[in-house]
């Protein structure tokens, strides 16, 4: 009786606020907290309760009608993608928070189509329905057209939302007081005409959708003989299987509509039973691992540090059971074996202790203080050593400089950084080989803003950041080919490659970006390595071997291809290893493929320094001869203003920010409209604070990656003279 799930949704639909009514109407809470105030329990972070968002994924643990619930609220800015991505990655099911007002916003699209990556069942809840402007339609065809989805309504709301009419049992729930807690069961027969109409229509297209999506049900319909019972089982059966959504109307704020949901959690979504098994490898084979299997199988998906108990370890259970105090293995760090002192359950920042867990439940582990992010976790005694997926990050767009105030505490900074990076696999930290300054790479400013603002509030350390910069990438216009030799007898150093660069386009579609930025396609855009090379006899080797011959040296040269797979290995990762760094300005290198052709190696005198010599100066002069070009981020950026200003906006992003507009959208809320632009990343740096600025504070706008495209030649000339 586990339901393992999370809430999610573009920023401000609601999620925060619907969280905390649930845990309010399960008794976890005597009273639920409100965002404004600053009060969530789920919102705990000081930037969380003064910026008014969710930052930090928290878990919390709480029981509904006799079933433990573990619940995760999730970010929804799209700073923050990278706290849902891991999330999701042990859901069973989610809750999908939509705007009835606005309907299907940007980040929701986003956050759904993480979830068909993990292929998570879904309840959609339509909220804030006590607004002028919200509406049922609007958003039911947004899902439908949008996220090509099949809504489920279930429920309409009464008006003045007052209450909703359950359509599988046609009877209205009604609100006797504010905050909720009393509902009783009224009559259909006793509301509005109106409203009998609206819920029989509805109830009549519920049906239809159903029996056309499940066979057996089709046939119940047709003969007439159907229960309650059996609408239930087909909507939990789509449900599960991904081709229907149940859809839920109310509002958290007011309180209407949040118990029926959490009976439709119960009732829709699957227990860790009804998902499939976790999969992983182990020596080249698949295995998997079901709640039945006696064999621990977690997924550490997430890492906190806390200050008094050191790293808590969030992980999810696949199979088996963990004790407090057992050692468990880490087969994602060669078997590293680490004690489970204690195993918590979780409320956001509060914890309670527990001596066991088992399959299926989510749990924070202490003492664990080398696990990282998508580690798998198994008994220390298992031979069997299964190593799961791990979890992906999507690649960072912004960096900076960051440098303490105090230099005498830089290395301190450093190791904290470090920390921080475990916990957050979205940003990174390094120091520049040249410059020797410590970079941080993250989402976007504000990510960036955060990790300053955590330094020193929750470790007293003040830093300075540097301006935001751009992730550029560079690129080889044409193929080309080029021969690197290395002859240095006197230094006994010996190497001869011949190279081949071929450009390959950038085949990601809008659509698709989403899997560009999660890991499933991103490598597709980097620089790629290929061992072109057969046993055959070497051309290059070949049009040397008569000097060899004359100088009676031909025992100690062979083509490259004759290189022992140790030495190969080492040199297909220098040359992996050269693409990090482009010739135009040393970005790496992307959309290109590195072909080893041929080559020749000395038995004596072709050691691992000459290799990286012969690759790092043979990849720039042959990238250097392909016409390379610089590579900026374009940006989707979706800009919310007044009316009254909305001419000054398109004239600046088209005039002064290289932007090209792709739509104008009238809002739901009267007054404001957004505007849909593709900009450079590297026009958008700062452009919150000058939003703020013309909006008078009542501007927002979110950006997402979309792809890299050439940077025209008179912008390169200005970033070139200021390097």
């Amino acid at each position: 009786k586990i339901r393992n799930l999370g809430i999610i949704a573009h920023i401000d639909a609601g999620k925060t606020t619907l969280t905390e009514r649930m845990l309010y109407y399960c008794g976890a809470l005597h009273e639920p907290g409100n965002v404004d105030e600053g009060n969530t329990v789920m919102d705990y972070m000081y930037q969380e309760r003064t910026r008014g968002i969710t930052i930090r994924s928290a878990a919390i643990t709480f029981n509904w009608s006799g079933f433990q619930f573990n619940l995760i609220d999730t970010p929804g800015h799209v700073d923050f993608s990278g706290e849902v991505e891991r999330s999701l990655r042990v859901m069973d099911g989610s809750v999908v928070v939509v705007d009835a007002a606005n309907g299907v916003q940007t980040q929701t699209q986003t956050v759904w189509r993480q979830s068909d990556k993990f292929h998570i069942p879904r309840l959609v809840f339509l909220n804030k329905m006590d607004l002028h402007a919200a509406s049922i339609e609007v958003p039911l065809q947004d899902l439908e057209k949008k996220l090509n989805a099949v809504p489920l309504l279930v429920q309409v709301p009464l008006p003045g939302l007052a209450g909703v009419v359950d359509l599988l049992s046609m009877q209205p729930i009604l609100y006797k007081d504010a905050l909720g807690t009393e509902a009783v069961l009224g009559n259909l027969s006793e509301l509005p005409e109106a409203v009998q109409t609206l819920a029989k229509e509805r109830r009549e297209a519920l049906l239809d959708t159903v029996a056309s999506l499940d066979q057996e049900f089709l046939d119940k319909l047709v003969d007439g003989k159907y229960t309650q019972e059996d609408i239930l089982l087909a909507i939990r059966k789509l449900t599960v299987r991904l081709k229907g959504f149940p859809t839920f109307v109310g509002s958290a704020l007011k309180n209407r509509g949040v118990q029926p949901l959490l009976d439709g959690v119960v009732r829709y979504l699957p227990s860790p039973a009804e998902v499939k098994a976790a999969k992983g490898t182990f020596r080249g084979q698949i295995l998997e691992r079901t709640p039945e299997d006696k064999h621990l199988c977690a997924l550490a998906y997430k890492v906190i540090h806390n200050s008094s108990r050191g790293n808590l370890v969030y992980a999810r259970i696949y199979s088996g059971k963990i004790k407090q105090g057992e050692s468990l293995k880490n087969t994602t760090q060669n078997g590293l074996t680490e004690k489970a002192t204690q195993l918590l359950r979780v409320r956001s920042n509060e914890y309670v202790e527990v001596n066991s867990v088992t399959a299926g439940d989510i749990v924070a582990i202490v003492g664990l203080k080398k696990a990282c992010s998508g580690d798998t976790l198994i008994a220390r005694s298992d031979s069997e050593e299964i190593k799961l997926p791990g979890v992906e990050m999507p690649p960072p767009v912004f960096f900076c400089n960051i440098e303490a105030e105090n230099e005498r505490e830089q290395k301190e900074l450093e190791d904290l950084l470090e920390a921080l990076s475990r916990e957050d696999p979205s940003f990174t930290a390094k120091k520049d080989q040249e410059s020797g300054q410590l970079l941080v790479t993250g989402q976007g400013e504000l990510h960036l803003e955060i990790l300053r603002d955590r330094l020193e509030i929750e470790f007293g350390m003040k830093t300075r950041l540097g301006s935001m910069m751009v992730a550029y990438r560079e690129a080889a216009s044409s193929e080309q080919a080029h021969q690197i030799m290395i002859d240095r007898k006197e230094l006994n150093q010996f190497l001869c490659l011949h190279l081949k660069v071929v450009p390959e386009e950038n085949q990601i579609d809008i659509e698709d970006v989403e899997s560009a930025l999660h890991g499933d396609r991103f490598s597709e855009l980097l620089g790629k390595v290929e061992w072109n090379l057969k046993d055959s006899s070497s051309s290059v080797y070949h049009s040397y071997i008569s000097q060899f011959e004359s100088k009676g040296e031909t025992e100690e040269f062979m083509p490259i291809h004759k290189l022992n797979p140790e030495a190969k290995e080492k040199l297909i990762e220098e040359l992996k290893n050269s693409v990090q760094r482009g010739p135009v300005l040393g970005y790496p290198l992307i959309n290109l493929k590195l072909v080893v052709e041929d080559g020749i190696i000395s038995r004596k005198r072709t050691s691992q320094s000459v290799i990286n010599e012969a690759v790092a100066k043979g990849v720039r002069e042959l990238v250097e001869k392909a016409d390379p070009r610089l590579m900026e981020p374009i940006m989707q950026t979706e800009i919310t203003v007044p009316d009254s200003i909305i001419g000054d906006l398109i004239g600046d992003l088209t005039s002064n920010r290289r932007g090209m507009i792709m739509e104008v959208k009238k809002d739901t809320f009267e007054g404001k409209s957004t505007v849909v632009a593709r900009v450079p990343l590297k026009e958008m740096l700062g452009y919150s604070s000058m939003l703020r600025s013309i909006s008078k504070g009542e501007g927002v706008f979110i950006m997402k990656f979309q792809s890299y495209e050439v940077v025209p030649d008179v912008v390169f000339q200005e970033m070139f003279s200021f390097h």
